[in-house]
């Protein structure tokens, strides 16, 4: 008989460990929900401080991004004005040689007048 109570014994006192390890497992599943909630409930509250901050952050990505296209196209214009401004003279130049032909030598004496193209002039206007 004494073992019979001893492994009643012995089953409710499992049964009551198993229970308090599931209540236990329980509370702390609880208490890690509660945990994230009040994690998200915190961030939220520093978003709506920081939205000032964040607004002023978002436009001065914005404003940069939108500069640096800006920059990049003028790089772009200037990089092609140079390259008209370069092309017109030696247009110039091939015709004039093209008109003295093959038997005549052009003079020793560089010319002191180059003339100027109205693209030339356009670009030196913008530029200044």
């Amino acid at each position: 008989m004494t073992r019979v109570m001893l492994a009643g014994a012995f089953i409710l006192w499992n049964d009551n460990l198993l229970w308090v390890k599931a209540q236990a497992a329980a509370l702390h599943t609880a208490q890690k929900a509660q945990a994230a909630a009040l994690d998200r409930a915190q961030r939220i509250v520093l978003r709506l401080q920081n939205r000032a901050i964040s607004a002023a952050f978002t436009a001065w990505r914005d404003k940069t991004r939108d500069q640096r296209q800006l920059r990049y196209s003028l790089h772009k214009l200037v990089a092609r004005w140079q390259r008209l401004q370069l092309a017109a003279p030696f247009t110039e130049w091939a015709d004039q040689v093209e008109e003295v032909g093959p038997g005549r030598h052009c003079s020793k004496r560089p010319s002191t007048h180059w003339p100027t193209s109205s693209l030339e002039s356009d670009a030196t206007r913008l530029m200044i």
